[in-house]
């Protein structure tokens, strides 16, 4: 009977353990990179190429938010993320960078030609 009681105590010590560095926040291994000047309230996240971006947004709640996913040239979407998505975003090793979405303007002087 000691015998079962000590297993017992070993497993309960064990399984608590495990939960409790389960529930522990993750450290984040990005950092938001941001945008220098204004920024449209977003954020712009770019995969690794070897992630799967379908799994990737499962772990995120879009719920009534707007995201852009339909990208040709990286392996990303962009949008307006609550906090805990965020976070979980900025802790994912399928995550190569998360950067504001910046408003970018061109300006210049612009010269016309009249052909006579």
């Amino acid at each position: 009977m000691t015998r079962f009681f000590v297993i017992f105590a070993h497993l309960y010590i064990f399984v608590a353990v495990a939960s409790a560095a389960a529930l522990r926040p993750r450290k984040p291994l990005h950092t938001i990179q941001k945008y220098a000047g204004q920024s449209a309230n977003g954020y712009v996240v770019r995969l690794k190429d070897s992630a799967s971006q379908a799994g990737t947004l499962k772990n995120v709640d879009l719920t009534g938010r707007n995201v852009a996913t339909n990208w040709q040239i990286f392996n990303g979407f962009a949008g307006n993320l609550d906090q805990e998505s965020l976070s979980f975003l900025l802790s994912s090793e399928d995550v190569e960078s998360v950067s504001e979405n910046g408003i970018a303007t061109v300006s210049g002087a612009v010269t016309q030609y009249v052909v006579l």
